[in-house]
Protein backbone atom coordinates (compact mmCIF):
# COMPACT_ATOMS: atom_id res chain seq x y z
CA UNK A 1 0.00 0.00 0.00
CA UNK A 2 1.36 3.46 -0.89
CA UNK A 3 0.46 7.09 -0.32
CA UNK A 4 0.00 9.54 -3.23
CA UNK A 5 3.77 10.03 -3.30
CA UNK A 6 4.33 6.33 -3.91
CA UNK A 7 5.74 5.68 -0.44
CA UNK A 8 5.03 2.46 1.43
CA UNK A 9 2.52 2.92 4.19
CA UNK A 10 2.69 -0.21 6.29
CA UNK A 11 0.90 -3.51 6.45
CA UNK A 12 -1.72 -4.07 3.77
CA UNK A 13 -5.20 -3.96 5.28
CA UNK A 14 -4.07 -2.43 8.58
CA UNK A 15 -4.98 1.12 7.65
CA UNK A 16 -5.32 3.45 4.69
CA UNK A 17 -3.17 6.56 4.63
CA UNK A 18 -5.16 9.56 3.52
CA UNK A 19 -4.37 13.26 3.56
CA UNK A 20 -6.64 15.12 5.95
CA UNK A 21 -7.27 18.76 6.63
CA UNK A 22 -5.70 18.16 9.99
CA UNK A 23 -4.55 15.20 11.99
CA UNK A 24 -7.67 13.61 13.38
CA UNK A 25 -6.05 12.46 16.59
CA UNK A 26 -8.43 11.06 19.16
CA UNK A 27 -7.34 10.17 22.62
CA UNK A 28 -8.63 6.75 23.39
CA UNK A 29 -8.99 6.48 27.11
CA UNK A 30 -12.21 5.64 28.87
CA UNK A 31 -14.15 6.61 31.96
CA UNK A 32 -12.64 6.81 35.45
CA UNK A 33 -11.44 3.40 36.56
CA UNK A 34 -11.75 2.37 40.20
CA UNK A 35 -8.44 1.24 41.60
CA UNK A 36 -8.43 -2.42 42.44
CA UNK A 37 -10.97 -3.32 39.78
CA UNK A 38 -10.59 -6.35 37.57
CA UNK A 39 -10.91 -4.35 34.35
CA UNK A 40 -8.07 -4.48 31.86
CA UNK A 41 -6.85 -1.23 30.35
CA UNK A 42 -5.38 -1.32 26.88
CA UNK A 43 -4.79 1.62 24.60
CA UNK A 44 -7.28 1.53 21.73
CA UNK A 45 -6.37 0.48 18.21
CA UNK A 46 -7.75 3.04 15.82
CA UNK A 47 -8.51 2.46 12.17
CA UNK A 48 -9.07 4.92 9.37
CA UNK A 49 -12.49 5.79 8.02
CA UNK A 50 -13.05 6.75 4.39
CA UNK A 51 -12.47 10.40 5.27
CA UNK A 52 -9.25 9.79 7.14
CA UNK A 53 -10.85 10.07 10.57
CA UNK A 54 -10.06 7.65 13.35
CA UNK A 55 -12.59 5.04 14.42
CA UNK A 56 -12.29 4.08 18.06
CA UNK A 57 -11.85 0.40 18.87
CA UNK A 58 -11.32 -0.13 22.57
CA UNK A 59 -10.01 -3.60 23.25
CA UNK A 60 -9.98 -3.61 27.04
CA UNK A 61 -8.28 -2.18 30.09
CA UNK A 62 -5.21 -3.08 32.05
CA UNK A 63 -5.68 -3.46 35.79
CA UNK A 64 -4.60 -0.42 37.77
CA UNK A 65 -4.17 -2.32 41.03
CA UNK A 66 -0.39 -2.38 40.82
CA UNK A 67 0.39 0.34 38.30
CA UNK A 68 -1.25 2.74 35.87
CA UNK A 69 0.68 2.26 32.65
CA UNK A 70 -0.91 2.46 29.25
CA UNK A 71 -0.38 -0.93 27.69
CA UNK A 72 0.05 -0.79 23.95
CA UNK A 73 -0.49 -4.03 22.05
CA UNK A 74 2.94 -5.37 21.07
CA UNK A 75 2.11 -6.03 17.44
CA UNK A 76 4.47 -5.90 14.50
CA UNK A 77 2.84 -3.01 12.65
CA UNK A 78 5.82 -1.24 11.12
CA UNK A 79 8.53 -3.70 11.95
CA UNK A 80 9.17 -2.18 15.39
CA UNK A 81 7.86 -3.52 18.68
CA UNK A 82 5.55 -0.97 20.31
CA UNK A 83 6.57 -0.48 23.93
CA UNK A 84 4.56 0.33 27.01
CA UNK A 85 4.78 3.90 28.25
CA UNK A 86 4.79 5.04 31.85
CA UNK A 87 2.18 7.77 32.26
CA UNK A 88 4.12 9.59 34.92
CA UNK A 89 7.72 8.72 34.09
CA UNK A 90 10.05 10.24 31.55
CA UNK A 91 9.86 9.03 27.95
CA UNK A 92 13.24 7.78 26.81
CA UNK A 93 14.71 8.76 23.46
CA UNK A 94 14.36 5.16 22.24
CA UNK A 95 10.70 5.03 23.25
CA UNK A 96 10.04 8.35 21.56
CA UNK A 97 11.66 7.24 18.31
CA UNK A 98 9.78 3.94 18.34
CA UNK A 99 6.45 5.64 18.87
CA UNK A 100 6.67 8.18 16.04
CA UNK A 101 7.91 5.52 13.63
CA UNK A 102 5.03 3.24 14.56
CA UNK A 103 2.49 6.07 14.28
CA UNK A 104 3.51 6.94 10.76
CA UNK A 105 5.03 3.82 9.20
CA UNK A 106 8.11 5.84 8.17
CA UNK A 107 11.65 4.52 8.07
CA UNK A 108 13.37 7.46 9.79
CA UNK A 109 12.46 9.82 12.60
CA UNK A 110 12.92 12.82 10.32
CA UNK A 111 10.45 11.40 7.78
CA UNK A 112 8.02 10.53 10.58
CA UNK A 113 8.06 14.06 11.99
CA UNK A 114 7.66 15.55 8.53
CA UNK A 115 4.73 13.20 7.89
CA UNK A 116 2.99 14.35 11.07
CA UNK A 117 3.78 18.02 10.40
CA UNK A 118 2.20 17.85 6.93
CA UNK A 119 -1.06 16.59 8.38
CA UNK A 120 -1.06 13.09 6.97
CA UNK A 121 -3.27 10.71 8.90
CA UNK A 122 -1.65 8.45 11.46
CA UNK A 123 -2.62 5.36 13.42
CA UNK A 124 -2.99 6.60 16.97
CA UNK A 125 -2.78 3.80 19.52
CA UNK A 126 -1.59 5.69 22.58
CA UNK A 127 -2.99 8.82 24.27
CA UNK A 128 -2.22 12.01 22.43
CA UNK A 129 -0.42 13.37 25.48
CA UNK A 130 2.13 10.57 25.07
CA UNK A 131 2.65 11.58 21.45
CA UNK A 132 3.38 15.15 22.56
CA UNK A 133 5.84 13.92 25.18
CA UNK A 134 7.54 11.70 22.63
CA UNK A 135 7.93 14.44 20.03
CA UNK A 136 9.26 16.83 22.68
CA UNK A 137 11.89 14.24 23.62
CA UNK A 138 13.23 13.82 20.07
CA UNK A 139 16.32 15.54 18.81
CA UNK A 140 15.87 16.99 15.33
CA UNK A 141 17.25 20.26 14.02
CA UNK A 142 15.56 20.61 10.61
CA UNK A 143 12.38 22.27 11.91
CA UNK A 144 10.19 19.20 11.44
CA UNK A 145 10.06 18.55 15.19
CA UNK A 146 8.66 22.03 15.90
CA UNK A 147 6.10 21.76 13.09
CA UNK A 148 5.01 18.29 14.19
CA UNK A 149 4.67 19.43 17.80
CA UNK A 150 2.59 22.41 16.68
CA UNK A 151 0.31 20.19 14.61
CA UNK A 152 -0.31 17.66 17.38
CA UNK A 153 -0.63 20.33 20.09
CA UNK A 154 -3.30 22.17 18.13
CA UNK A 155 -5.18 18.92 17.70
CA UNK A 156 -4.84 18.04 21.38
CA UNK A 157 -6.25 21.48 22.21
CA UNK A 158 -9.34 21.00 20.03
CA UNK A 159 -12.45 20.70 22.23
CA UNK A 160 -15.67 18.86 21.53
CA UNK A 161 -17.50 21.55 23.47
CA UNK A 162 -17.46 25.01 21.87
CA UNK A 163 -17.66 27.50 24.73
CA UNK A 164 -18.11 30.32 22.20
CA UNK A 165 -21.52 28.95 21.20
CA UNK A 166 -23.08 28.78 24.66
CA UNK A 167 -23.93 31.19 27.46
CA UNK A 168 -23.25 30.93 31.16
CA UNK A 169 -24.79 32.78 34.07
CA UNK A 170 -28.18 33.70 32.63
CA UNK A 171 -29.24 34.34 36.22
CA UNK A 172 -27.08 37.49 36.02
CA UNK A 173 -29.04 38.93 33.09
CA UNK A 174 -31.38 41.77 34.00
CA UNK A 175 -34.82 41.00 32.54
CA UNK A 176 -36.29 43.67 30.21
CA UNK A 177 -39.26 44.38 32.48
CA UNK A 178 -36.85 45.56 35.19
CA UNK A 179 -35.71 48.39 32.92
CA UNK A 180 -39.35 49.24 32.16
CA UNK A 181 -40.13 49.60 35.86
CA UNK A 182 -37.11 51.89 36.38
CA UNK A 183 -37.91 54.03 33.31
CA UNK A 184 -41.48 54.52 34.48
CA UNK A 185 -40.23 55.43 37.96
CA UNK A 186 -37.94 58.09 36.48
CA UNK A 187 -40.75 59.50 34.34
CA UNK A 188 -43.14 59.64 37.30
CA UNK A 189 -40.63 61.79 39.27
CA UNK A 190 -40.13 64.25 36.40
CA UNK A 191 -41.96 67.61 36.50
CA UNK A 192 -43.42 66.81 33.07
CA UNK A 193 -44.16 63.18 33.98
CA UNK A 194 -41.95 62.16 31.09
CA UNK A 195 -38.24 61.63 30.48
CA UNK A 196 -38.21 64.77 28.34
CA UNK A 197 -38.30 66.81 31.54
CA UNK A 198 -35.94 64.68 33.61
CA UNK A 199 -33.71 66.58 36.05
CA UNK A 200 -31.06 65.69 38.61
CA UNK A 201 -33.62 66.25 41.37
CA UNK A 202 -35.95 63.81 39.62
CA UNK A 203 -33.23 61.19 39.61
CA UNK A 204 -32.43 61.76 43.29
CA UNK A 205 -36.08 61.21 44.19
CA UNK A 206 -36.42 58.17 41.93
CA UNK A 207 -33.25 56.60 43.30
CA UNK A 208 -34.56 56.72 46.85
CA UNK A 209 -37.38 54.47 45.71
CA UNK A 210 -35.45 52.31 43.26
CA UNK A 211 -31.60 52.31 43.15
CA UNK A 212 -31.70 50.46 39.81
CA UNK A 213 -32.64 53.72 38.04
CA UNK A 214 -28.91 54.52 37.91
CA UNK A 215 -28.13 51.27 36.07
CA UNK A 216 -31.01 52.06 33.72
CA UNK A 217 -29.68 55.54 32.97
CA UNK A 218 -26.25 54.06 32.25
CA UNK A 219 -27.77 51.59 29.77
CA UNK A 220 -29.81 54.40 28.24
CA UNK A 221 -26.60 56.35 27.60
CA UNK A 222 -24.80 53.30 26.18
CA UNK A 223 -22.37 52.82 29.04
CA UNK A 224 -21.87 50.39 31.89
CA UNK A 225 -21.82 51.45 35.53
CA UNK A 226 -18.08 50.86 35.45
CA UNK A 227 -17.80 53.28 32.51
CA UNK A 228 -19.71 55.88 34.54
CA UNK A 229 -17.36 55.47 37.51
CA UNK A 230 -14.38 55.99 35.19
CA UNK A 231 -15.91 59.24 33.90
CA UNK A 232 -16.93 60.60 37.28
CA UNK A 233 -14.56 60.54 40.24
CA UNK A 234 -15.69 59.64 43.73
CA UNK A 235 -18.79 57.57 42.97
CA UNK A 236 -19.83 54.70 45.28
CA UNK A 237 -18.83 51.14 44.22
CA UNK A 238 -22.37 50.07 43.28
CA UNK A 239 -25.84 51.47 42.72
CA UNK A 240 -26.96 49.75 45.92
CA UNK A 241 -24.46 51.71 48.03
CA UNK A 242 -25.28 54.88 49.92
CA UNK A 243 -25.25 57.85 47.56
CA UNK A 244 -25.18 61.52 48.48
CA UNK A 245 -27.31 63.97 46.45
CA UNK A 246 -24.08 65.50 45.11
CA UNK A 247 -22.91 62.13 43.81
CA UNK A 248 -26.24 61.47 42.08
CA UNK A 249 -26.09 64.92 40.46
CA UNK A 250 -22.53 64.30 39.22
CA UNK A 251 -23.57 60.96 37.75
CA UNK A 252 -26.65 62.43 36.07
CA UNK A 253 -24.64 65.31 34.61
CA UNK A 254 -22.31 62.82 32.89
CA UNK A 255 -25.25 60.85 31.48
CA UNK A 256 -27.12 64.00 30.48
CA UNK A 257 -24.08 65.20 28.53
CA UNK A 258 -24.16 61.99 26.44
CA UNK A 259 -27.90 62.16 25.78
CA UNK A 260 -27.89 65.87 24.89
CA UNK A 261 -24.68 65.69 22.85
CA UNK A 262 -24.58 68.72 20.54
CA UNK A 263 -21.07 68.36 19.14
CA UNK A 264 -21.13 68.07 15.35
CA UNK A 265 -20.19 64.58 14.26
CA UNK A 266 -17.25 64.34 11.88
CA UNK A 267 -17.73 62.27 8.76
CA UNK A 268 -14.28 60.72 8.98
CA UNK A 269 -12.67 61.51 12.34
CA UNK A 270 -13.57 60.32 15.85
CA UNK A 271 -16.96 61.14 17.32
CA UNK A 272 -18.18 61.16 20.93
CA UNK A 273 -19.29 57.74 22.15
CA UNK A 274 -23.09 57.45 22.20
CA UNK A 275 -25.75 54.77 21.68
CA UNK A 276 -26.48 54.20 18.00
CA UNK A 277 -30.17 55.11 18.49
CA UNK A 278 -29.14 58.62 19.62
CA UNK A 279 -26.76 59.34 16.73
CA UNK A 280 -28.31 61.54 13.99
CA UNK A 281 -26.47 59.85 11.12
CA UNK A 282 -28.24 56.57 11.95
CA UNK A 283 -31.62 57.71 13.29
CA UNK A 284 -32.16 60.55 10.79
CA UNK A 285 -33.43 64.03 11.50
CA UNK A 286 -36.17 64.72 14.02
CA UNK A 287 -36.31 64.50 17.78
CA UNK A 288 -33.09 64.47 19.76
CA UNK A 289 -31.87 64.19 23.33
CA UNK A 290 -34.36 63.38 26.08
CA UNK A 291 -37.31 64.02 23.77
CA UNK A 292 -36.10 61.15 21.56
CA UNK A 293 -35.53 58.97 24.62
CA UNK A 294 -39.10 59.62 25.78
CA UNK A 295 -40.48 58.83 22.34
CA UNK A 296 -38.65 55.51 22.37
CA UNK A 297 -39.83 54.75 25.90
CA UNK A 298 -43.44 55.25 24.91
CA UNK A 299 -43.45 54.12 21.29
CA UNK A 300 -40.59 51.61 21.26
CA UNK A 301 -37.37 51.35 19.30
CA UNK A 302 -37.51 50.18 15.65
CA UNK A 303 -36.32 46.62 15.22
CA UNK A 304 -33.74 47.65 12.64
CA UNK A 305 -32.14 49.89 15.28
CA UNK A 306 -31.88 46.90 17.59
CA UNK A 307 -30.19 44.90 14.82
CA UNK A 308 -27.78 47.75 14.11
CA UNK A 309 -26.91 47.91 17.81
CA UNK A 310 -26.19 44.19 17.82
CA UNK A 311 -23.99 44.61 14.78
CA UNK A 312 -21.76 47.22 16.42
CA UNK A 313 -21.93 45.84 19.94
CA UNK A 314 -21.99 42.11 19.38
CA UNK A 315 -24.67 39.83 20.71
CA UNK A 316 -24.12 39.12 24.41
CA UNK A 317 -20.59 40.57 24.33
CA UNK A 318 -20.83 42.38 27.68
CA UNK A 319 -22.42 39.37 29.34
CA UNK A 320 -19.75 37.05 27.95
CA UNK A 321 -17.04 39.27 29.38
CA UNK A 322 -18.79 39.28 32.75
CA UNK A 323 -19.10 35.50 32.85
CA UNK A 324 -15.79 34.53 31.23
CA UNK A 325 -14.67 32.68 34.36
CA UNK A 326 -17.73 30.42 34.25
CA UNK A 327 -16.23 28.44 31.36
CA UNK A 328 -13.32 27.20 33.47
CA UNK A 329 -15.66 26.67 36.41
CA UNK A 330 -17.77 24.36 34.27
CA UNK A 331 -14.69 22.38 33.22
CA UNK A 332 -13.57 22.15 36.83
CA UNK A 333 -17.00 20.87 37.85
CA UNK A 334 -16.86 18.16 35.20
CA UNK A 335 -13.45 17.06 36.44
CA UNK A 336 -14.53 17.22 40.07
CA UNK A 337 -17.52 14.98 39.33
CA UNK A 338 -15.22 12.32 37.93
CA UNK A 339 -12.78 12.61 40.83
CA UNK A 340 -15.60 12.42 43.36
CA UNK A 341 -16.77 9.18 41.74
CA UNK A 342 -13.31 7.76 42.44
CA UNK A 343 -13.12 9.14 46.01
CA UNK A 344 -10.06 11.20 45.14
CA UNK A 345 -9.03 13.89 47.58
CA UNK A 346 -8.43 17.31 46.03
CA UNK A 347 -8.50 21.04 46.65
CA UNK A 348 -10.42 23.33 44.31
CA UNK A 349 -9.59 27.02 43.99
CA UNK A 350 -12.18 29.77 44.32
CA UNK A 351 -11.09 30.94 40.88
CA UNK A 352 -12.76 27.86 39.37
CA UNK A 353 -15.78 27.60 41.66
CA UNK A 354 -14.17 25.97 44.69
CA UNK A 355 -13.88 26.98 48.33
CA UNK A 356 -10.10 27.30 48.70
CA UNK A 357 -7.99 30.44 48.24
CA UNK A 358 -5.73 30.19 45.21
CA UNK A 359 -2.79 31.00 47.46
CA UNK A 360 -3.33 27.84 49.49
CA UNK A 361 -3.06 25.64 46.40
CA UNK A 362 0.00 27.54 45.22
CA UNK A 363 1.71 27.12 48.58
CA UNK A 364 1.05 23.38 48.71
CA UNK A 365 2.12 22.82 45.10
CA UNK A 366 5.14 25.09 45.34
CA UNK A 367 3.92 26.88 42.21
CA UNK A 368 2.16 30.08 41.18
CA UNK A 369 -1.49 30.92 41.88
CA UNK A 370 -2.71 29.67 38.50
CA UNK A 371 -3.31 26.12 39.80
CA UNK A 372 -7.09 25.56 39.87
CA UNK A 373 -7.26 22.03 41.30
CA UNK A 374 -4.68 20.17 43.34
CA UNK A 375 -4.98 16.42 43.80
CA UNK A 376 -3.66 15.06 47.09
CA UNK A 377 -2.21 11.62 47.76
CA UNK A 378 -2.91 12.30 51.44
CA UNK A 379 -3.85 15.44 53.40
CA UNK A 380 -1.35 18.17 52.61
CA UNK A 381 0.61 15.98 50.15
CA UNK A 382 0.00 17.00 46.52
CA UNK A 383 0.78 14.73 43.58
CA UNK A 384 -1.01 16.34 40.60
CA UNK A 385 -2.11 19.88 39.75
CA UNK A 386 -4.46 21.16 37.06
CA UNK A 387 -4.33 24.65 35.57
CA UNK A 388 -7.47 25.90 33.80
CA UNK A 389 -7.32 28.28 30.84
CA UNK A 390 -9.98 29.47 28.42
CA UNK A 391 -9.67 31.26 25.08
CA UNK A 392 -12.51 32.08 22.71
CA UNK A 393 -10.14 33.38 20.04
CA UNK A 394 -6.55 33.15 18.92
CA UNK A 395 -5.57 36.51 20.37
CA UNK A 396 -6.70 35.54 23.85
CA UNK A 397 -4.94 32.18 23.49
CA UNK A 398 -1.68 33.87 22.50
CA UNK A 399 -1.73 36.11 25.59
CA UNK A 400 -2.62 33.22 27.88
CA UNK A 401 0.14 31.04 26.45
CA UNK A 402 2.68 33.78 27.12
CA UNK A 403 1.50 33.93 30.73
CA UNK A 404 1.41 30.16 31.25
CA UNK A 405 4.89 29.79 29.76
CA UNK A 406 6.20 31.92 32.65
CA UNK A 407 4.41 29.86 35.29
CA UNK A 408 6.48 28.33 38.07
CA UNK A 409 5.39 24.70 38.18
CA UNK A 410 7.41 23.62 41.20
CA UNK A 411 8.56 20.04 41.77
CA UNK A 412 6.04 18.74 44.29
CA UNK A 413 3.44 17.56 41.81
CA UNK A 414 2.93 16.77 38.13
CA UNK A 415 1.19 19.65 36.38
CA UNK A 416 -1.37 19.62 33.59
CA UNK A 417 -3.42 22.26 31.81
CA UNK A 418 -7.11 21.86 30.93
CA UNK A 419 -8.03 24.08 27.98
CA UNK A 420 -11.48 25.35 27.05
CA UNK A 421 -12.56 27.38 24.05
CA UNK A 422 -11.71 27.23 20.34
CA UNK A 423 -8.85 29.75 20.45
CA UNK A 424 -6.07 27.32 21.33
CA UNK A 425 -6.34 25.39 18.09
CA UNK A 426 -5.74 28.58 16.13
CA UNK A 427 -2.25 29.17 17.52
CA UNK A 428 0.99 27.34 16.77
CA UNK A 429 2.19 28.68 20.12
CA UNK A 430 0.01 26.05 21.80
CA UNK A 431 3.01 23.76 21.27
CA UNK A 432 4.75 25.79 23.98
CA UNK A 433 2.23 24.43 26.49
CA UNK A 434 3.09 20.87 25.44
CA UNK A 435 6.70 21.53 26.38
CA UNK A 436 5.93 23.46 29.57
CA UNK A 437 3.49 20.81 30.85
CA UNK A 438 5.38 17.79 29.47
CA UNK A 439 2.62 16.93 27.00
CA UNK A 440 -0.16 17.10 29.61
CA UNK A 441 -2.62 19.34 27.78
CA UNK A 442 -6.27 18.30 27.81
CA UNK A 443 -9.70 19.48 26.75
CA UNK A 444 -13.23 18.31 27.50
CA UNK A 445 -12.81 15.47 25.01
CA UNK A 446 -9.80 14.09 26.90
CA UNK A 447 -11.10 14.49 30.45
CA UNK A 448 -11.15 10.74 30.96
CA UNK A 449 -7.53 10.58 29.88
CA UNK A 450 -6.73 13.29 32.43
CA UNK A 451 -8.48 11.30 35.15
CA UNK A 452 -6.49 8.19 34.22
CA UNK A 453 -3.25 10.19 34.47
CA UNK A 454 -4.32 11.52 37.86
CA UNK A 455 -5.01 7.96 39.03
CA UNK A 456 -1.57 6.93 37.80
CA UNK A 457 0.08 9.81 39.68
CA UNK A 458 -1.66 8.74 42.89
CA UNK A 459 -0.68 5.10 42.45
CA UNK A 460 2.91 5.98 41.59
CA UNK A 461 3.27 8.29 44.63
CA UNK A 462 5.29 7.01 47.59
CA UNK A 463 2.23 6.51 49.81
CA UNK A 464 -0.03 5.36 46.96
CA UNK A 465 -3.76 4.68 47.10
CA UNK A 466 -6.88 6.80 46.80
CA UNK A 467 -8.36 8.63 49.75
CA UNK A 468 -11.92 9.67 50.55
CA UNK A 469 -12.29 13.41 50.08
CA UNK A 470 -13.14 15.42 53.16
CA UNK A 471 -11.67 18.69 51.93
Amino acid sequence: MTNPEGQATGVEGTMAWRPSKHLDFKSGCAAPIPVGSSHVMRAPRLSMSRFGAMARDVSGWKSMTQDAHVEVASEQVTGVDVMAFDRGGQVTLEEAQTLVLDLTGRDTVEDALDWIAQGWAVKLHVPMQQVLRAISRLECDDGSKARALQCVAREAATPDFDSASVLFGLDLVTPPHRFRVALDELASRSPTKSLDGLTASSVIAARRHDPFVLETLCALAGMSFRDLCERVDGLPPSVESDWSPAQVRAAFDAIDAVVRQTVNESTSGPVPLRPIDLMPRFRGEGLAGWALVEQQRVGGVPYEVLLAQRSVGGSWSAHRNRTASRVSESAASDLAERLDAMDVQYLRSRDVGGANPAGRLAELAGSTRQVGMLILRSPGQPCFGVVFASARDGGTARKSIASLAQMELGDRAQMAVLLTGPGWRQRNETAVLAEVFDGRIYTDQSLDELVADIAAAIEDSPEGGLHASDV
